[in-house]
């Protein structure tokens, strides 16, 4: 993970999570969504 910022937006949370390969590239699309599926699972329980 490169970087991660929280803000907030009324009520809400905002979340922004930037995951980069272990080189510092970016993900490729599929990793990339593959990734924010087990993270947002992971967060839900």
């Amino acid at each position: 993970m490169r970087s991660m910022h929280v803000s907030t937006l009324g009520a809400n949370a905002v979340d922004a999570f930037y995951v980069t390969t272990g080189t510092g590239a970016p993900l490729p699309p599929e990793d990339a969504a593959s990734t924010a599926k087990v993270l947002e699972d992971t967060l839900r329980g």
